[in-house]
């Protein structure tokens, strides 16, 4: 029963996917062999639930309240149905958890960072010490994946700021949601020759490993950061 349930009422072909990305009812067990349900954003404190019949608990409080899950043929958890609320929760799988994708955006910021931070400050670094210009391949190099690590937290801000009423999207795309999913094409566009770059890195002596390294994962990320956009459809 454990995981997270957030609503069904989505077109899995739309926007209204990112619904998934987000906590949800979430259901935990206890060591007495009960489960709690946590309501999203705190809404109702949580309620504790003990089984009585097969898929069928009730809350443990008197209420009378009985929540109904549905398994599907291989005995699986599928969905959970809350009592005085008219609509189905769908569990989460793992590949969809909010903590495994928040994690993958996660890293690609953070590696974003270090390009867009480290890479100015060891330029005045090598300028302070009077130190030879970087190759010009790998400068050019450089100046792509900025592109793309400007662009990620861009998107990702822009869509923080653009979700924060999620019910507008059910009658269409707010004007500033519009303008930011130009973003997704144009991180696309320059996350090609990233990889190009990064493949080419390691066939030539220009680089250094910890560099090699670095721009590689960066090229990993804007190629995660992609598979991300497509999967939330994001990028049609």
């Amino acid at each position: 029963f454990t995981g997270a349930y957030p609503p069904n009422r989505y077109a899995r072909s739309t926007l209204l996917k990112l619904q998934h990305l987000s906590p949800g009812w979430r259901i935990s067990a206890n060591q007495d062999g009960t489960l709690t349900v946590s309501w999203p954003g705190g809404l109702r404190p949580p309620v504790r639930l003990v089984e009585v019949e097969p898929l069928l608990l009730r809350q443990v409080d008197g209420s009378g309240y009985h929540y109904a899950f549905k398994a599907n043929e291989e005995g699986r958890i599928t969905h959970l149905y809350l009592p005085f609320y008219s609509l189905a929760l769908e569990r989460v799988p793992w590949h969809m958890s909010y903590p495994l994708h928040n994690g993958l955006i996660g890293a690609a910021l953070l590696l974003s960072l270090t390009a867009l931070l480290g890479w100015p400050v060891g330029a005045v670094v090598r300028w302070l010490r009077k130190r030879p210009a970087l190759p010009a391949e790998v400068r050019q190099a450089r100046w792509a994946a900025a592109g793309v690590a400007l662009l990620i937290p861009l998107f990702i801000v822009g869509l923080l700021s653009a979700m924060t009423r999620p019910l507008e999207l059910v009658f269409g795309l707010p004007p500033m949601l519009q303008a930011i999913l130009v973003l997704p094409y144009l991180t696309a566009a320059l996350a090609l020759p990233v990889v190009w770059f990064a493949i080419g890195s390691w066939k030539s002596d220009a680089w250094t490993l910890a560099a090699r390294l670095h721009y590689s994962a960066i090229a990993l990320a804007a190629l995660l950061f992609i598979a991300f956009l497509w999967y939330w459809n994001l990028l049609f």
